[in-house]
């Protein structure tokens, strides 16, 4: 049986399959012939108040560029705590004047955004949740 299980392909995967040290960049403009990690890194080096040095070990465009002028931007990172790191600096973009329109998240899994559309379409469907707000941990919280 140990045999069989060695034969057995395994799949590659790529630094943008790992989700814990993944993040997102929304509304960064697509320039035609860019190279995704040198960008990434350009934004990741505009944050202030970064202790350390962080390292881009890749980067892609996800979705069309084609119809979409600013197709989302996912970056792999080297470990998990660069990524802490980031997403607590993540405010200071707003103070870069080339790139105060663009937003940091964590990269989410499959199962993730699913949860997070189906809390949306519940709070479409039932009227009395207009009084509430989904989180970016699709929790229901009461709006103040």
């Amino acid at each position: 049986m140990k045999e069989s299980l060695d034969k057995m392909p395994q799949s590659k995967l790529t630094p943008l399959d790992d989700y814990d040290r993944c993040l997102v960049l929304h509304n960064v403009p697509y320039l035609v012939d860019e190279n995704p990690c040198d960008r990434a890194v350009d934004i990741i080096c505009g944050l202030q108040g970064l202790r350390s040095q962080i390292v881009v070990s890749d980067a892609q465009r996800l979705g069309d560029t084609t119809n979409n002028p600013m197709p989302l931007l996912k970056v792999a990172l080297k470990t998990k705590e660069q990524k802490i790191e980031i997403l607590r600096c993540k405010a200071e973009i707003r103070k870069s004047e080339r790139y105060n329109k663009v937003w940091i998240r964590s990269s989410k899994t499959y199962a993730e955004r699913t949860l997070e559309k189906n809390m949306h379409t519940l709070q479409e469907c039932i009227p009395s949740l207009h009084r509430y707000r989904v989180t970016s941990n699709s929790v229901l919280v009461k709006k103040s």
